[in-house]
């Protein structure tokens, strides 16, 4: 309340737009990546620069020099958003590693599962090819590699990144690491239910589709969408007034 006095006794209900807003509008304009951790640090820089202030105008100030003040001495946007956009960066990074390797894991398990419980699959009958042998050892091979690099994404853009030199270059490489993982490992599953004999002959119900969509198509969607995300925020440019 003391606050909102104070402004609009110094002009700011009369439309003048303090130095406070403006640089928080400037900031807010600038970062990339996820929403809410981006309004979280916005806010945090808001909070900081309004105590900032409001001790200036203890000290005597008027409402917009105390602004001002506060600003200078914060430092400009164009020195501070790198070092947030950095934070930004490596949240975005530290959400796709999760979200591939859980997505992947539970795949993982899915299919397994469907393949112990599908008798075109294990049924006395059925003749696999080599191709098919060949091409199941390289799903689980690369598999596991996924995991893994997706724990690693999730380190080196956590706690570990504050002692790695990991940079927004490394978010973009694992952004794209993420998509092609997706792609890849979509691309040999499609092939293994090919090489299935009358696999793709079976019926598709509207619970099938239902399943592969839920555990197949739409999991490896939200990965490509989150890797594309890490291409955006770990290539963007801090552009300021």
């Amino acid at each position: 309340m003391r606050l909102w006095f104070r402004r609009l006794r110094d002009g700011e209900a009369r439309g003048r737009r303090l130095p406070v807003d403006h640089y928080v509008s400037e900031l807010e304009r600038v970062l990339r990546g996820p929403s809410r951790m981006r309004a979280d640090l916005v806010r945090e820089v808001r909070d900081g620069l309004t105590d900032m202030a409001d001790a200036l105008e203890d000290d005597g100030l008027v409402r917009p020099e105390a602004e001002r003040a506060a600003v200078l001495e914060f430092g400009t946007v164009a020195e501070v958003a790198p070092g947030l956009q950095r934070e930004l960066s490596f949240a975005q990074g530290r959400r796709t590693g999760w979200l591939l390797f859980v997505v992947v894991a539970l795949q993982m398990a899915a299919a397994e599962i469907a393949w112990r419980n599908d008798p075109l699959a294990v049924g006395p009958s059925v003749r696999l090819s080599e191709g098919y042998l060949c091409l199941a050892d390289l799903m689980d091979k690369s598999q596991y590699v996924i995991l893994a690099l997706g724990l690693a994404a999730v380190a080196a853009f956590g706690p570990a990144g504050r002692w790695l030199p990991a940079g927004t270059g490394m978010v973009r490489a694992g952004g794209l690491f993420a998509i092609v993982a997706v792609v890849f490992k979509s691309i040999i599953a499609i092939h293994l239910v090919a090489l299935v004999p009358g696999m793709m002959a079976q019926p598709l119900t509207l619970g099938g589709a239902a399943y592969q969509a839920a555990v197949f198509f739409l999991p490896v969607c939200f990965v490509m969408a989150s890797g594309w995300r890490c291409l955006r925020v770990g290539g963007a440019r801090l552009r300021t007034a």
